[in-house]
């Protein structure tokens, strides 16, 4: 800034005049920016690389802006109708300016399905001198019919249409919803239906609702036109019908034209569906245009704007300054310094937090925040993006965030000190978070460059009315499975009424696992979550990748990767709709399928409100296959991994209330909503929260203009108990039945209003656990009503939160009300002795794993009094015991009932006593939770409850006997019932039965046991025999696969025959344990093992590979000694083989490579010492090798290729036999014995012998004395 002195001014000051000098800064604004060097390599290759990519998409917006295609195009001018943009064009005021809304929506999204701007056109544009919303139906791109993504393109255009109060004039030429895909049309909230709904809410607040039929109107598009405020209709051309004339003839053969049907005379004449009645496509904008005029619509522009100047530098310099290149950097303030006016920009803090750029300056005349990012966002860098965003919203000046992340950004917590993380990041971070949740100015968010994980810090992600972004930002995260940072969205969405509470964020993620086909839970994998307390939001972050050979699997297929959400206990699932055993409950859970959106990966998100804190299991898996069994190795087999990551956003200093105690609060204009928490011990039968003394701007009034919820364990949902305050004064909300040793959320929200809201709240209990004469009254302390293991009350006291001012005007609206000798303000706690009974405590007997017996203190035997109930807890240790199942058997002692008709009724609930009354519905249920009903009489006196991965912590079952009467279930008089009860806990249903076996599973530190089918049995418990195997299917299929090893009894013989006794022993070997493998293996009853199923099979895979060795090595004819050798070390090798892996291919495969190598070589030596091919003969190469290689190829071949589980009985035999087969062809013939001279045959008579002594071969005479005998011969 350049220091000016300013010439003396004269100023008049009364009759004298006075001269004075003062010094000031003549240029009030910086400029920025720089020329660029336009002659470097690195700006001529950023400004090419981004003149590709500009020309790129100029190339596919003109193309978008073609719509359907020429064909369609001119099908549609031929009837007369100007294109949808001519008629946008038309619409608006001459040269005024059409913003348009998401012109890319749908690219490449339906693949070679182009579906161009998601086949609807929508925006923002001035008519008649008014904005107005403008969304138009193109019909030239599948009849305009209705997408998925045309469905959310109209709906964001209905929400900015709310937000800025700008009327909507719909272009309607639609058949309704594209009837392929109307599946994934019609079933969400935010779906087709909600288009009509937006149209009538939005009329309701005054927002002009004007609709211009220009084409057909069918099935859902007819409701657009019928549902706004003014219609106009074109003749000839317009028809409105929720079916056409083929379905009217379909449906009553009666034939009807278009126009008879809903055409312009039909409905601007007869049904008055439509207001104006337009010649052509040219008059009905006129009339539109004339509706606009006639809104009396008044502008409410609050800015104060300058003229406008064009920024110093050109525009197009930022193609060499930014470039598309996210590693490399560049200054925000270059970027800042060609779009605002002049190059002014006024910097705030420009010293402090320097990877943050923040400043005002203008924009075509209007003032703007701008906020800009040049790097990694340190805790410095929050503050200061905090201070100014306040500091806009104070003065209402609107915030465009230029976003500049780049894609080397890590997690927070993997920064150094300095970078936001740990408590820093709940302190700056959380501020930062926060202050842009607050914003109540207009937020624009522009992506310049890449964005990655805490790009939602600086993107405004609240309410913002545009996201654009330069050619080549990238929206990722770091990592497999980059996904856009959405997920923060909707936490920031729904936490932006809590203005008044800190929120931390805290990330959780699991190490990638395979997924597997579903055959039962046993093939599952299993994920587990602990959600903090007091959290709000929690996301789930899903991504699934494949992998093939250690690459990316972009050849694999894509097979949907379902997964399943609980609280508390893994998800009880079946994906293949099988049947429960008897007596079995489902708890209930979450599903979402993930499609595939890339070649190679793709994420989804799940985001739960309010979620339940603790335990949170996940459970993913695969679509059931063909059940083809492949071979290990033989190919690249591709791998479906699955890593979910867990977002959660919780609150810090959540206001506690205290039983009996009342504390004044307000909420402020600019918040929403008040939360606070109360902590309910055992044995409270009731829970009353109280609002009183409600007044708005410090008036009270008869209404008060809040909602009261209340909730357990989490913060309040749109379903909870709640409580409309505006018809109550004061306003009480009860909870019967309060879950005991939880927290309760109370949520206090204010409806729409423009002042602050004043109460005074408090929390009365009903304590049943003793009587009100012996009850004491306790005094406050800042540990009161707090369990033992949280200590003090959360670091409060009382003298902070509660209040004792205004005591008459608090008695004059609340009664119970007393005052201890410290004057602290409570009331007493109520007490009702008939709400709750003695609760008998079990005891726990762990026998091993999942298998723990609860034994009822002098029982089994149950005595039910008749005036009263029977309660008994039964504890669950947290994570330890929700992987089994938990039993329950009831029964009735008939002898103790002398003829009575008495039904003893059981309700099991988890977390709370639930009590049956007689006369009443008998339903094991109240306001919030439903538990389990049992019942045993006479005529049925055994029950029994089975619940599947049971919730851990306290389970209590209520028993109460009551006699049938004619007018219903009464209490029974002089009649005590005695039940037997017990009570357990197993690792699965019945130990899953005949057909099934239980395995104990493990998924980090947590245990959890789950049923295995087999011989086509299915279901939880094995109990599903819808596939099951008949009795003589398995005994066939056992009988063929031991059976077919007979084939063997041929080159048993054969080699016996040709003297080859060291390969028929191998033969025995593999006939002998292959059979009785096959017996021990089958799924079925019928099953006979000889011994253990691992010996088995390991031996019949010794055998088989053996076989084929010392076929080969046979077939090779070498010398006795070397094939002998070869036989024990072909032996001991397979043995390792097999021990390192049994059906690897190349473990296997290997040796018998190696062995027919020995084979070729051989063969190759003797053909060349003979000079001739070998073997020698033709016959031996047609007759015995040709099918024998045959036989065995197409034994491997089955083997690989076609064998599967269904058909495995007769393949595998088949494979039996023609293994069995070729060896038979194969094995050589006996070997000729070597050539000797052969003796001459000598006669009859006198000769010589030549004798050796024993003791001269010992060496013990002398071995150069030989004795010859003289003998004769016979």
């Amino acid at each position: 800034m350049l220091l000016r002195t300013v010439r003396p001014w004269l100023l008049r000051c009364r009759s004298l005049p006075r001269a004075c000098t003062r010094p000031y800064y003549a240029d009030k604004v910086a400029r920025l920016g720089s020329q660029p060097d336009k002659q470097s390599s690195e700006y001529q290759e950023n400004y090419d690389r981004m003149k590709v990519l500009i020309d790129e998409l100029k190339s596919r917006t003109e193309k978008i802006k073609l719509g359907g295609g020429e064909k369609a195009r001119r099908l549609h001018t031929s009837r007369g109708k100007l294109l949808p943009r001519e008629r946008i064009d038309r619409l608006l005021d001459p040269g005024t300016p059409f913003l348009e809304f998401s012109q890319f929506a749908a690219y490449e999204l339906y693949g070679k399905e182009e579906v161009p701007a998601g086949g609807i056109i929508t925006g923002i544009g001035r008519v008649s001198g008014v904005e107005c919303i403008i969304v138009a139906n193109d019909a030239t791109v599948k009849g305009g019919t209705y997408y998925p993504i045309t469905v959310k393109k109209h709906l964001r255009a209905q929400e900015i249409a709310q937000q800025n109060h700008l009327p909507c004039i719909y272009l309607v030429d639609s058949g309704g919803a594209n009837l392929p895909r109307q599946a994934d049309v019609f079933p969400d909230r935010d779906h087709f239906g909600r288009i009509f709904y937006n149209q009538a809410r939005l009329s309701s607040e005054g927002i002009a609702q004007v609709a211009v039929v220009m084409g057909s109107c069918t099935a859902g598009g007819a409701y657009v036109p019928a549902m706004a405020d003014e219609s106009i209709i074109v003749r000839k051309q317009g028809t409105i019908f929720l079916g056409g004339p083929p379905l009217v003839k379909a449906a009553t053969g009666e034939e009807v034209s278009a126009e008879d049907l809903g055409g312009a005379d039909l409905h601007c004449k007869k049904s008055g569906v439509t207001d104006h009645y337009a010649l052509d496509d040219n008059h009905a904008l006129h009339l539109a245009r004339k509706t606009v005029r006639s809104l009396n619509y008044r502008k409410n522009i609050e800015v104060t704007t300058e003229p406008t100047e064009a920024p110093l530098y050109p525009a197009d310099e930022l193609y060499g300054i930014v470039g598309d290149n996210l590693k490399r950097n560049f200054d925000v303030r270059e970027v800042i310094a060609r779009i605002v006016d002049g190059s002014k920009f006024d910097e705030f803090k420009a010293f402090y937090g320097d990877t943050l750029v923040t400043g005002f300056s203008r924009i075509f005349g209007y003032p703007v925040g701008i906020i800009g990012n040049n790097g990694v966002l340190f805790s410095e860098s929050a503050k200061k993006g905090t201070h100014f965003i306040e500091l806009c919203c104070q003065r209402n000046i609107p915030l465009i965030f230029l976003q500049n992340i780049t894609g080397q950004m890590l997690f927070p917590f993997n920064f150094p000190s300095r970078v936001l993380g740990g408590e820093e990041a709940a302190a700056s971070g959380g501020s930062c978070s926060l202050g842009i949740l607050l914003t109540l100015v207009l937020c624009v968010c522009v992506c310049v460059c890449g964005s990655g994980r805490r790009s939602d810090e600086l993107c405004g992600a609240i309410d913002v009315c545009t996201v654009p972004g330069l050619t080549g930002p990238k929206l990722e995260r770091l990592g497999s499975g980059c996904s856009p940072p959405r997920l923060l969205f909707l936490v920031y969405t729904y936490l932006c009424a809590l203005g008044d509470c800190l929120f931390v964020t805290e990330y959780f993620t699991r190490t990638p696992r395979k997924l597997m086909a579903f055959n039962s839970f046993a093939s599952v994998e299993l994920f587990h979550f602990n959600v903090p307390d007091d959290t709000m939001m929690a996301v789930w972050n899903l991504i699934t990748f494949k992998e093939q050979g250690g690459t990316f699997g972009d050849s694999c297929p894509n097979r949907n990767v379902t997964v399943y959400f609980r609280s508390g206990a893994p998800p009880v699932i079946n994906p293949l709709y099988t049947r429960f055993p008897r007596d079995t409950v489902v708890p209930g859970s979450f599903a979402v399928t993930l499609t595939w959106t890339l070649p190679n990966r793709t994420t989804g998100a799940f985001n739960v409100t309010s979620p339940l804190p603790g335990d949170w299991f996940l459970a993913a898996h695969l679509p059931k296959d063909e059940g083809k069994i492949s071979v290990k190795g033989l190919s690249e087999e591709c791998q479906y991994l699955f890593q979910p990551q867990l977002i959660v956003q919780r609150l810090i200093g959540i206001s506690v209330l205290y039983p009996g105690y009342y504390i004044d609060q307000m909420i402020p204009i600019h918040n929403r909503s008040a939360l606070y928490k109360v902590f309910i011990p055992n044995y409270i039968s009731k829970v009353k929260v109280q609002l009183v003394n409600c007044s708005t701007k410090n008036k009270s009034s008869d209404s008060c203009p809040v909602v009261l919820k209340i909730r357990a364990r989490a913060p309040p949902v749109h379903n909870s108990s709640a409580l409309d305050c505006r018809e109550w004064n004061p306003c009480e909300l009860d909870t019967l039945v309060p879950a005991w040793e939880q927290w309760y959320y109370i949520l206090v929200e204010r409806y729409l209003s423009n002042s602050d809201v004043y109460f005074r709240i408090g929390v009365q209990v009903t304590d049943c656990s003793k009587p009100s004469s012996s009850k004491d009254q306790a005094q406050p302390s800042s540990s009161m009503n707090m369990p033992q293991s949280f200590g003090t009350a959360m670091g409060f006291s009382l003298s902070d939160t509660l209040s004792v001012a205004a005591l008459p005007s608090l008695l004059q609206n609340v009664s119970h009300l007393h005052t201890s000798e410290d004057s602290i303000i409570y009331l007493t706690p109520t007490t009702d002795t008939n709400k709750c009974w003695p609760i008998r405590p079990t005891l726990r007997n762990e026998l091993d794993t999942f298998s723990v017996h609860f034994y009822v203190f002098f029982g089994p035997n149950i005595s039910i009094p008749p005036d009263r109930a029977a309660v008994f807890a039964i504890n669950l240790m947290p994570v330890l015991d929700s992987g089994g199942v938990l039993n329950m058997e009831l029964k009735l002692n008939m002898s103790v009932l002398k003829g009575a008709n008495v039904t003893v009724f059981g309700c099991l609930n988890h977390g709370m006593p639930l009590f049956l009354r007689e006369n009443s519905s008998l339903k094991c249920e109240s306001e919030s939770v439903a538990g389990f009903f049992l019942s045993v009489n006479a005529s049925a006196n055994i029950t029994k409850l089975r619940i599947p991965y049971p919730q851990t912590g306290t389970w209590y079952l209520s028993l109460r006997s009551l006699c049938a009467t004619e007018h219903g279930f009464e209490a029974c008089t002089n009649i005590t019932a005695e039940v037997y009860m017990r009570s357990y806990l197993t690792p699965c249903i019945n130990d899953c039965g005949t057909y099934g076996q239980c395995k104990l599973l493990r998924t980090n530190n947590y245990l959890y046991a789950a049923c295995e089918c087999k011989a086509g049995w299915n279901g939880w418990g094995c109990t599903d025999n819808s596939e099951a195997y008949s009795y003589s299917f398995q005994l066939l299929s056992t009988l063929l696969l031991c059976l077919s090893n007979l084939m063997f009894v041929p080159p048993v013989a054969i080699a016996i025959r040709s003297h080859y006794l060291l390969e028929a022993s191998v033969y025995i070997f593999t006939m002998f344990f292959s059979t009785f493998y096959h017996a021990c293996d089958q799924p079925g009853i019928v099953v006979f093992c000889i011994m253990e199923y691992d010996v088995l099979q390991f031996c019949d895979f010794l055998g088989s590979l053996m076989s084929v060795w010392v076929t080969v090595i046979a077939m090779a004819r070498l010398k006795s000694i070397i094939k002998q050798v070869l036989y024990l070390l072909g032996a001991m090798s397979l043995s390792m083989a097999l021990q390192l892996d049994r059906h690897g291919l190349w473990n296997l495969l290997g040796p018998s490579l190696f062995a027919l190598g020995i084979m070729a070589v051989a063969w190759t030596v003797r053909t060349i010492r003979r000079r001739r091919c070998y073997p020698p003969t033709w016959k031996r190469w047609v007759f015995f090798l040709f099918p024998g290689t045959m036989i065995a190829t197409s034994a491997v071949a089955l083997y690989a290729f076609v064998e599967t589980e269904e058909n495995y009985f007769y393949i595998h035999s088949i494979w039996h036999m023609l293994i069995a087969g070729s060896v038979g062809f194969l094995l050589p013939p006996r070997a000729k014995p070597d050539a000797k001279v052969t003796p001459l045959k000598r006669r009859r008579g006198c000769g010589y012998q030549l004798c050796v002594n024993e003791h001269e071969e010992l060496g013990l005479v002398d071995p150069a004395i030989i004795s010859i005998n003289s003998i004769c011969t016979s």
